[in-house]
């Protein structure tokens, strides 16, 4: 497989992960799980009216267009295809529910596996430098 590939299934596997984990805790489930519908940006940021996903759609697009423009090393793609897939799953969870499901609890803020995948892109990205 080439790394175009390699990174598709990286990208699916991301989000549909993401889109199961969210579904199975939406529902009922026999594990004590803390749920949270977060409506607005991470930290509880909140703008007003649509701003939310229009600045979420936006930030995904500016990602999208420098994975295709400046990013051609390897590790560097790894790391923007993370972003940008965790960034799509938030993305249809806005656009299908009004709100992110956030259910990780880690003390200072809960997550989900969309915003995991976005914080480890971020990591590759400043160890790939």
């Amino acid at each position: 497989m080439n790394p175009p590939k390699n990174n598709f299934w990286l990208a699916v596997g991301v989000v549909g992960l993401d889109q199961l984990t969210k579904l199975l805790v939406r529902r009922e489930s026999v594990f004590k799980i803390r749920v949270i519908q977060n409506p607005g940006l991470p930290f509880g940021i909140h703008l007003p009216g649509f701003f939310d996903t229009l600045v979420v759609a936006i930030v995904l697009a500016v990602f999208v267009s420098l994975y295709f423009r400046y990013f051609s090393r390897p590790r560097l793609r790894v790391g923007f295809v993370l972003i940008v897939s965790g960034a799509a799953s938030n993305l249809v969870d806005r656009f299908l529910h009004g709100s992110v499901t956030d259910f990780i609890n880690f003390g200072i803020s809960t997550l989900n596996f969309a915003d995991l995948a976005i914080v480890a892109g971020i990591g590759v990205l400043l160890l790939a430098n």
